[in-house]
């Protein structure tokens, strides 16, 4: 089993499973993130993208973390389901 060593602000160093884990990849910056196994606080750390790949490697699960959704954002993925026959365009579809 692998075993990821962190840092608690708190508490100092943890052994964590992979499991415990949560990478976060966004277009200029990366993180990772887990809550604590001694005060159960919350961490959110900074890394970079060469650090949230080896931890996928490992076996992090690492998620794109696309920012807020924005009324363009809506408008341009309701207008790719529509072109591409999605059922579930409709429901996107806004009343003005």
């Amino acid at each position: 089993m692998t075993v990821i060593k962190v840092t608690c602000p708190r508490c100092g160093d943890l052994d964590l499973m992979v499991w415990q884990l949560l990478g976060r990849r966004q277009e200029t910056a990366a993180y990772y993130e887990f809550t604590c196994t001694s005060c159960e606080e919350d961490v959110l750390r900074p890394t970079d993208h060469v650090t949230i790949d080896r931890l996928a490697a490992a076996g992090v699960r690492v998620v794109a973390d696309l920012g807020p959704l924005t009324p363009d954002f809506l408008a341009a993925a309701t207008r790719y389901l529509k072109e591409n026959d999605c059922l579930v365009a409709d429901a996107l579809t806004l009343d003005s």
